[in-house]
C-alpha cells in the first residue's frame, strides 16, 4: 500500500504523495471597488459582462501543485507572511479582453504584486522538500471580471466596455487560498494583511 500512495522524486529525493491538486492564490477585493465593477457593467449597457455574485471579480497572484496535507503548514506559513504585509494598492485603467470569453481591468501598477510574489517563494522550499514543482506566478496581472461572456458577442461588448473610461484605485486587503475541485475554484482560507 505504502508503493501505491506515494513516490520518490526524483530531483529531490523526497516522498511525494501521487493524488496533488491545483491550488492558487487570489486577491481579496475590497467591497467599494467591486460595486465599481457592478457600475462599470450597467455603463456598458451588458448586465451580464462583469463579475456576479457566482462569477466575483478576481485577480489571480500564482498558482501551485500540492497535496491536501501540506495545506495545513502551507496555511501557517502564508498567515505569516500576510501578518507581516500591508494592503496591496494598486491602479486600474479600463477593460480589456481575451477572446473568446474573458473580460478583465488592466492593472497599471504590477509591483506590488510582483513584491507580494516574491514573499510567497519562501513557500517554494517546502513546496519542492515535498516533491512539489515551485510557486508559478501568474502569467498577466489583471483582474478577471468574467468568464461566461457568450463568444458570439465577445467583441461587441468588449468594445462598448472599452468605451468606458476609468482609474481607480483598488486595496487587495488580502489572500484567498483556492483549490480546484469540481470543475471550478473554490476558497479554503482566507489570510488578511495587516491594517
Amino acid at each position: 500500500m505504502y508503493s501505491s500512495l506515494f513516490q520518490t522524486n526524483r530531483k529531490t529525493g523526497a516522498l511525494a504523495n501521487l493524488q496533488t491538486g491545483r491550488y492558487r492564490f487570489t486577491g481579496i477585493l475590497e467591497e467599494a471597488f467591486l460595486k465599481k465593477m457592478q457600475q462599470a457593467r450597467t455603463l456598458s449597457g451588458n448586465p451580464e459582462c462583469c463579475h456576479t455574485e457566482n462569477h466575483p471579480a478576481e485577480l489571480e497572484l500564482a498558482r501551485f501543485e500540492g497535496s491536501e496535507r501540506l495545506e495545513d503548514t502551507l496555511s501557517r506559513w502564508t498567515q505569516r507572511i500576510c501578518s507581516q504585509h500591508d494592503p496591496l494598492v494598486l491602479e486600474v485603467n479600463n477593460f480589456g479582453g481575451i477572446p473568446p470569453v474573458t473580460v478583465y481591468a488592466r492593472v497599471l501598477n504590477p509591483g506590488p504584486i510582483k513584491e507580494m510574489v516574491a514573499e510567497l517563494r519562501k513557500l517554494d522550499l517546502y513546496l519542492t522538500g515535498n516533491g512539489n514543482p515551485p510557486l508559478e506566478a501568474a502569467n498577466r496581472y489583471t483582474i478577471k471580471l468574467t468568464e461566461e461572456v457568450n463568444p458570439s458577442q465577445f467583441e461587441n461588448r468588449l468594445y462598448k466596455l472599452g468605451r468606458v473610461e476609468f482609474r481607480e484605485q483598488v486595496r487587495v486587503l488580502g489572500l484567498n487560498l483556492q483549490i480546484w475541485e469540481h470543475r471550478q475554484w473554490k476558497t479554503i482560507r482566507q489570510f488578511f494583511f495587516s491594517v
